[in-house]
């Protein structure tokens, strides 16, 4: 090994020590009711847990800053362990009671200009408490981050005794690097809230699978239906204000979300399918 080598590995080697003792240093933090965090204003780059009631459980994420304009986000990277893993976990929350929808970007970084092969998993889950005691509880299975940046939408079920929403990260290979923005956790507009919204849905429950769309929009808009989970299941356009009618036979009966988004504006609801 040569000396530059040597000398990047003892800082790779001082940061994940660094990262293992911040890890069980968890700030006191109040409980939150939303989130909506960039990671603008944490530390870059090479920033370590915990930062602004954020923690992580393990010692391969950081935050770190890239690109022109720069943009800052967190980063998973393994750079030594061949399986190695880490959760990242959002400040505690005043509830997770299936009001909300959690939302985020991820994505593969490039090394030396290239994606890594190999492949990085990830999987969303909550935790009771964050002491020695605490349980991860899946509300995801496995999936594998992509290289282009994917929005992952999902309501999560109704808890009181979860506090925590977390990301685990996992890799079986070396050299891997994973970049994850724009963790949202914000209130579902429900069938009550129409007036205050930019479009409303009828009927909803629906029992034919046919539903019609109402909007105030001036523009065409996206519409997309997730699952709960996050998989993507519908995409379609709204042409505009007034109403417009959806054919969705192709679904299973459920619950969904269903996403609309034209410019800066983007709004999600509940919709479920009988």
């Amino acid at each position: 090994m040569n000396l530059t080598n040597t000398i990047r590995m003892k800082k790779y080697i001082l940061f994940y020590a660094a990262l293992l003792v911040g890890m069980v240093s968890y700030s006191q933090c109040d409980p939150v009711a939303t989130l909506d965090e960039d990671f603008s204003g944490f530390n870059v780059p090479f920033g370590g847990f915990p930062q602004n009631c954020w923690t992580v459980i393990g010692a391969f994420i950081h935050t770190e800053e890239r690109g022109t304009p720069p943009n800052q986000y967190a980063q998973f990277y393994n750079a030594m362990m061949q399986n190695g893993s880490s959760y990242l976990v959002t400040p505690e929350l005043i509830s997770i009671d299936a009001q909300h929808q959690f939302s985020f970007d991820i994505f593969k970084i490039l090394t030396n200009g290239i994606f890594n092969p190999n492949i990085i998993l990830f999987t969303v889950g909550t935790f009771n408490t964050l002491d020695n005691t605490r349980v991860f509880t899946p509300i995801t299975s496995s999936m594998v981050v992509p290289n282009e940046p994917v929005t992952h939408t999902m309501i999560i079920d109704a808890d009181v005794d979860q506090k925590y929403i977390a990301i685990l990260f996992s890799s079986n290979s070396t050299q891997m690097f994973a970049g994850i923005d724009n963790i949202k956790y914000d209130a579902v507009a429900g069938t009550k809230d129409f007036a205050k919204t930019s479009f409303s849905i009828y009927p909803n429950p629906t029992i034919d699978r046919n539903i019609t769309i109402n909007s105030n929009l001036d523009s065409k808009a996206d519409v997309n239906i997730y699952t709960l989970t996050g998989m993507k299941v519908y995409t379609g356009e709204l042409n505009g204000t007034g109403a417009q009618n959806l054919n969705l036979s192709s679904l299973s009966a459920g619950m969904y979300i269903i996403k609309v988004t034209t410019g800066s504006f983007s709004e999600s609801k509940k919709l479920v399918l009988q």
